[in-house]
This record gives structure tokens, sequence and C-alpha cells, in this order.
């Protein structure tokens, strides 16, 4: 047998040093007063008996003891507090350690990748058409950096077709792109590739303010322990980042405390924001938390700096369709409009009319057509409203051209797994999905941390001084 264990590597004045005492150095050919040599080679130092050496093997009393101490070591095995020890017969081999090397590499490939512009390798979990990740997408390109996709996961087969067959940012990929439609639980990890990125859609149906008092939540909902393959997925990919889009009350859960402690282990730092639709131009408000874990040697991300934008917004008049007048879409809703006279609850009945820039969020549930939800008036027959069809709501999405159009196949029935109309699986998928502005936003302010942009704008705005820019250069891998 081999024996593997892992030691620390302090820095003296003399140089690094790591001290050996395994009992298990007299069994491999190690006893006290042996000579030994060191061989250093790439991120590896060997350590074979070498009788002729003047360097010898100690005897500490408890056994044979080697006093490792010595420039050369840190510049073999650089930016590392520990190493793991391999000991074998005749020999002893030092080599970085394994999570260390982890670490390094992925802060190493997208300090890489940023400073020569290639595609970040981007992976998307529970993800659904993939409009988060589009977004984000957007948003990192608008900031000069582009993504390539290389992993995708997503439980129901409608959602994955569209997005791996007519989200653009599907249409080209990395070479090893793989595109898992499975359960999360019990899909092959294997597959999982190595990633830059990785964008988390994660459940958030046991943290909603839409769960009941008597309903399950956190790690007691039938989704509660979807953090494991979570977790273990994240550790195969060995992203530098790590983005997180859920319900802000996610953030006092049990679920995000044991994620975030593992998260914190294997080195990453978390920085968040709760982003809202009305603030960056969206019709919804859509309230939401912007989580991002970063590798521990990038420091300087702050998403509690985004800010707003508030582009020109669009109005109700400009993501309707034409709707004949005699359409059966058209109904009496009297039925929800009785919830305005109804005391006790807040429950109305909401009616988006065409100069509105806002509406109240649609929900995945929008089929069920029930209060709190945007209604279309009839423009003749005040007694008559209608909801926004599958194509109006991929509209307010932000959807366009074959994307949009996967969508709306689904809708009405023309979609090619389909053989019936699903507008209520349809407007499922869009419900699901996130007010789109947000999320492009927070992909630029990723952008242009990474590309060093935000912290020139900030010196600009005298928020930092050029000094501090320049130390920064120095440390933070983004700023070159």
């Amino acid at each position: 047998m081999k024996q593997i264990e892992t030691l620390s590597l302090k820095k003296t004045k003399g140089g690094h040093r790591v001290y050996l005492n395994n009992k298990t150095l007299e069994k491999i050919g190690f006893k006290a007063g042996v000579g030994f040599e060191e061989i250093h080679e790439e991120n590896c130092v060997r350590i074979i008996v070498s009788p002729d050496s003047e360097r010898k093997v100690l005897n500490c009393g408890r056994g044979p003891l080697m006093d490792l101490r010595n420039k050369k070591l840190g510049q073999t095995l650089p930016d590392c507090d520990r190493v793991s020890v391999d000991y074998k017969e005749g020999e002893i081999t030092l080599r970085v350690y394994h999570h260390e090397e982890r670490v390094r590499q992925r802060e190493k490939s997208l300090i890489s990748k940023v400073k020569k512009r290639v595609p970040l390798r981007m992976g998307e979990l529970f993800a659904g058409i993939g409009l988060l990740s589009k977004q984000l997408h957007m948003g990192l390109l608008a900031a000069g950096l582009s993504t390539t996709m290389a992993f995708g996961n997503e439980l129901e087969r409608l959602p994955a077709d569209v997005n791996v067959n007519s989200n653009p940012i599907w249409q080209e990929t990395a070479p090893d792109a793989v595109f898992v439609n499975d359960d999360i639980m019990t899909m092959d990890k294997r597959l999982v590739p190595e990633l830059d990125c990785l964008v988390i859609g994660y459940p958030c149906t046991p943290f909603s303010r839409q769960q009941g008092a008597n309903r399950k939540r956190d790690l007691e909902h039938d989704a509660g322990a979807l953090f494991i393959p979570t977790l273990d997925i994240i550790n195969r990919a060995n992203p530098a980042l790590v983005i997180l889009e859920n319900s802000d009350n996610i953030l006092n859960s049990t679920t995000l405390s044991l994620m975030d402690r593992v998260m914190s282990a294997t080195g990453y730092y978390r920085t968040e924001t709760v982003v809202n639709g009305h603030e960056h131009g969206d019709f919804e408000r859509r309230k939401r938390l912007c989580l991002v874990w970063v590798s521990k040697g990038l420091q300087g991300l702050d998403m509690s700096k985004l800010v707003p934008t508030c582009p020109k917004k669009r109005r109700v008049q400009d993501i309707v369709e034409p709707m004949p007048l005699d359409d059966k879409a058209w109904r009496d809703m009297t039925h929800i409009a009785k919830k305005n006279s109804e005391h006790g609850h807040n429950h109305k009945m909401c009616v988006a009319e065409m100069h509105d820039n806002t509406m109240p969020t649609i929900p995945a549930t929008y089929a069920k057509c029930k209060a709190d939800t945007p209604l279309i008036a009839h423009p003749e027959d005040q007694s008559l409203h209608r909801l926004l069809t599958v194509s109006e709501h991929a509209n307010v999405r932000r959807m366009e051209g074959a994307y949009k159009q996967a969508v709306v196949s689904i809708g009405d029935g023309s979609h090619h797994l389909t053989t019936r109309t699903n507008a209520t699986g349809a407007h499922m998928m869009l419900g699901n999905s996130v007010a789109p502005q947000p999320w492009a936003a927070v992909g630029r302010h990723i952008g242009k941390w990474l590309t060093g942009e935000e912290r020139v704008e900030a010196v600009n705005e005298g928020q930092v001084s050029v000094k501090t820019l320049l130390e920064d250069n120095g440390q933070i891998a983004m700023a070159f």
C-alpha cells in the first residue's frame, strides 16, 4: 500500500518548511541516519534514499524526522499552504495539496481567458428554457466577454428541448458540450465537464412566499435535498464563478446555510444583491436574489454595487398582439372582479392598461386565470378580459425569433414533441423564467469587474485612488 497525508507548508525566513515525522518513514527505508536527496520537478518534489548525501534523516527520540526547509521548496510548490505527501518504498513525493491545485487551476483558467478574450465556458443547472443564462451571456458580452455553453441540465423534456435546440446561446457550443435532460439526483455526474462559470436557477418553491404556513418548507420540502447533487456538480465542474438565482427568502434558510458552509470550505467567498425588474426597465417587479460565489483568489467582486439600469421602458401596447374582438379568449372575469370588493385579503383583479409600463408578476400558474395577475381589457366591452397569450408572455421575456416560436409552438400544439395545444405548459415555462433586464445587468457588472473596467470607472468618479487601482492590479486577477 501507499500512504498519503496532508501537511502544512510554512513560510520561514530560511524558505518554505515542512516536517516529515511519520512512522511510515522507517517502513519505506528512511530510517534515522539514512542520507536522502531532493529532486525538484514541475509542481513536484521527489525525495529518494541517497547514502552519500550529507543530508540525513534525524533521530528526534520518538522516531525518524526529516526537516525540509529551503527557498527552492517554495519555488517548486508555489502559493500553497498545504502539501500532499505520498509515501512508498524508497521514495517520498510532495505535491501541491490537490484542493489548492484545483483552486489555482480554476482561477488561472479564468484569468487567462479574460486576458486573451477567449470565450468563458458556461454551464447551467435547473436550466428550464435557459433565459437566465441567455441574459447573463448578453450582459457579459456587453462588457466585452463572450461565453460558450459547455453544460446544461434540466429535468423536464419540453423546456430542455426549447433551450438546447432554440436558445441562441446553445447554437455554438464548446466541442465537449453536453446537455443532460435527466434528474439531477440520478444523472451520470461523470458527464459534467470543467467550467469557468456555473449558473444555477435553483428551485424556489421551498422558499416561495406563496408557500402556506402548513406546507413543507426548506429542507422539509420535496425539493429540499437538491442542494446535495448541486454541490457535487459544482465540485466536479470546479468553476471560478457560481451564480445562484432564487427567491430572496432563501437567505435565511438552512439550505443556503449548508451550501454556503461547503462553498466556503472549498475556497469560495460570497457576494449578493437583490434585483428588481422595475429598476432595470422590466414590466415585472419580480424581486429575486442574485448570489455569486467567487473563487477566493479573485477578490473584489461586490454585487451590492450593481447599479440599476433604467433604459426606455416598454409599454403594454408594445407587447400585446392583435386579437379578434370575438375571439374565445375574451371572457367574463366577474369571479375575479369580485375580489376587489371583498375584505380581509389583498387579492385584486389587475388590468394592464395599454399605456402601463409595469404589471404584476406573471407566475408559472398564469394559465389558471386568477387574481393578482395581469389581464388585458376588451377594447369595446368592459365586461370582457383575457390573459396574455403565450406569444405576448414571450414578448414580456424579450424572446425573439426561433427561440420565441419554440415556446409558442408548445402553446398552439405545433411543437414536434406535442400532440395537442398546451398553453398551460408554455406559460409555466415562461413564468418559471426571470425578468430579463436585471440579469443582463448582472452579467455586465460581473464582466466589468473581470475586465477591470469597474475599477477604472471608480477612479474616474473619485471613489478609488489611482494608487489603490495599481495595487489591485497585482492582486486581483482581472486587472491586467
